[in-house]
């Protein structure tokens, strides 16, 4: 963490610690800094639904949360509102509707949706039916809930300590890399975050060639980077 970062974060804190979602979080885990809370609630996740780490994790903690699951078709993915993955009340049930499409094209991206909004049942889990309203109270507090929606998918389909261990046995190589994506069904973004997640007080980057316009000539760039929390 450099120094010039710290203000920023203070100030983030601050503001957040106004919403009742955030003292709620206090309340209930110690703290309302998501990137503390987020692999706790996920950790809980496991515990409750007692489901181990797999290729059909999301599908079987769905199960044990009892909320059923349909894939929608192209057409009905055109709709307004919808998106990779939401949850719906459909004939009086809470039921997790997914993008047959976007399951297909980008399984990764299509599972971290899925992870998102299981991330939300935990918060109800945790909460009850409160924390909607909670989350709607500001745009702050609905940011806060988003966000630390997402760090908790991402702690569900890749838990820190399998990570780490993970690449002790296949190093950060285009092997283990590409092993790990397999492993963990997630995009090479969410990978990214994830590893970089692992590593205090460092940054990982993804470097791609390529050109920015047609006339500018491919060379190596930064795409885009994850930092440690």
């Amino acid at each position: 963490m450099t120094r010039s970062k710290m203000p920023a974060m203070q100030s983030e804190k601050a503001t957040i610690d106004t919403t009742t979602f955030s003292r709620r979080l206090a309340e209930r885990f110690g703290t309302s800094v998501l990137f503390e809370v987020a692999p706790v609630l996920a950790a809980e996740l496991y515990k409750w639904t007692k489901v181990s780490h797999a290729p059909d994790l999301l599908e079987r903690i769905l199960k044990k949360l009892k909320v059923p699951f349909y894939y929608t078709d192209v057409l009905e993915s055109k709709r307004v509102g919808h998106s990779e993955a939401s949850l719906r009340f459909v004939d009086g049930a809470l039921k997790l509707e997914i993008d047959r499409a976007t399951f297909r094209k980008n399984r990764g991206r299509a599972r971290f949706s899925i992870a998102h909004e299981i991330a939300h049942l935990s918060l109800i889990y945790v909460f009850g039916g409160e924390v909607v309203s909670w989350a709607e109270e500001s745009s702050e507090a609905y940011a806060q809930v988003e966000s630390l929606c997402d760090l908790v998918a991402s702690h569900i389909l890749m838990p820190r300590p399998l990570l780490r261990d993970h690449f002790r046995r296949h190093s950060l190589s285009t092997i283990g890399v590409h092993s790990a994506l397999k492993k963990f069904g997630v995009s090479k973004q969410a990978l990214l975050t994830g590893v970089a997640d692992t590593q205090l007080d460092l940054a990982a980057y993804n470097l791609r060639r390529y050109s920015r316009t047609d006339d500018e000539p491919a060379t190596w760039r930064v795409a885009n980077c994850g930092t440690g929390a």
